[in-house]
């Protein structure tokens, strides 16, 4: 991938130039598509932001903090004292097993 940015001047291309300006106004990167095909990211082009200044993409690790998994766990502790093993896992079983088309997830 060639890393110089070739520029295109928009001036005479008032469709590009307007998204072009919504792009620069909002800050807010547009993917521009033909028939459903990524063709290119039309990204704000900032003032040199740096890529740890961007936001984020979340992830299931993003508010991960161990200190408070392992508080839940402790507190966790004895909660299924006194069930019966077999009947829980049975009853696991048998749920597990039930149609589930058209249920809310």
């Amino acid at each position: 991938m060639n890393r110089h940015i070739i520029p295109i001047d928009a001036s005479n291309l008032p469709d590009l130039l307007k998204v072009a300006e919504e792009v620069n106004t909002t800050k807010t990167p547009r993917l521009i598509k033909r028939n459903g095909e990524a063709l290119a990211l039309l990204m704000p082009a900032g003032r040199g932001e740096k890529r740890e200044n961007l936001p984020q993409k979340r992830t299931i690790w993003t508010h991960y903090n161990p200190q408070q998994v392992k508080a839940a766990l402790r507190d966790s502790k004895g909660a299924l004292q006194g069930v019966n093993r077999e009947k829980l896992l049975s009853d696991l079983a048998e749920q597990r097993g039930q149609e589930s088309t058209g249920r809310p997830f």
